[in-house]
């Protein structure tokens, strides 16, 4: 993300947010004549203690430096939360340092170590995504689920997000479709990403790319949600099964390989643990 896409974003979330709330929710009485949704701009530069003028050059994405007071006046008077208020100072270069896409030392030593890993997990899928969330390595349990392919293939096709929008055959697998609390998780973390990773254009490539092919992916990402990676709740519905899956999504960052994460699904029950055991034996 370069310095302009930084400032018209933080312009847009900024938007977001104030239109999201009433004068009420920042202690300002309401008048059965306002006109206006949301917040007005000179509410927040009110209650932010801050001018105006400064405050819509800073949504109109102006090139202007905001103080870490102002901006942490704005936060709070927009009830920004803690992952948010991470996201501004990203955008507005004011986090300590920024994520790198490149892993230090041995690369290729530390991706077969994960490997490992992934096959440690055994009957439960585990996969390994970068900052955009395409797979880049995954156990065997991982590919019964959701295809040979699903490391190996090129372009898009192995990218979690663009498949659940762009692959009628993926998309099956998600019975809860656009509402699937995982997908919205690697969305709202996308977006931390890219701000968090200057020096790299792919996750830009991939927003671009679905915003203009995909009206849902486009509805989704207008929200401007940002979230860290989290455990979610969630079902899968693969084929030829009579009921979901259900699982909990467990995404793990990885301290020595900046960029990269690992995603594995757990059965939910000791129930769901059996159903997918039957599923792997027989698929084998």
């Amino acid at each position: 993300m370069n310095p302009d896409e930084r400032r018209r974003e933080l312009g847009r979330l900024l938007r977001s947010r104030r239109g999201s709330l009433r004068p009420e929710d920042i202690g300002l009485l309401s008048s059965p004549r306002r006109r206006a949704q949301g917040l007005r701009r000179e509410d927040v530069a009110a209650a932010s203690d801050i001018s105006l003028s400064w405050y819509a050059w800073l949504e109109q994405g102006r090139e202007i430096h905001p103080s870490a007071g102002a901006l942490g006046r704005i936060c709070e008077t927009l009830r920004l939360t803690e992952v948010e208020r991470e996201y501004v100072a990203l955008l507005a270069n004011r986090a300590s340092r920024a994520l790198s896409s490149q892993p230090g030392g041995d690369t290729s030593a530390q991706l077969n170590m994960v490997q490992r890993i992934l096959d440690a997990f055994g009957e439960t899928p585990a996969m390994l995504y970068n900052l955009r969330f395409d797979v880049m390595a995954t156990n065997a349990s991982a590919r019964t689920i959701y295809g040979a392919d699903v490391a190996s293939c090129s372009s898009w096709r192995r990218n979690m997000i663009w498949r659940f929008f762009m692959d009628p055959g993926r998309r099956k697998l998600y019975p809860d479709a656009t509402d699937d609390l995982a997908i919205r998780n690697l969305i709202q973390a996308l977006r931390l990403n890219w701000a968090r990773n200057s020096s790299d254009e792919m996750v830009g490539e991939l927003i671009a790319e679905l915003s203009a092919a995909s009206r849902e992916f486009e509805d989704i990402w207008e929200r401007h949600e940002v979230a860290r990676l989290s455990i979610v709740a969630g079902r899968l519905l693969p084929d030829q099964s009579a009921e979901p899956l259900r699982i909990q999504y467990s995404r793990l960052c990885l301290p020595t390989l900046p960029g990269y994460a690992i995603g594995a699904e757990i059965p939910s029950t000791a129930e769901d643990v059996a159903m997918l055991h039957r599923l792997l034996v027989r698929r084998a």
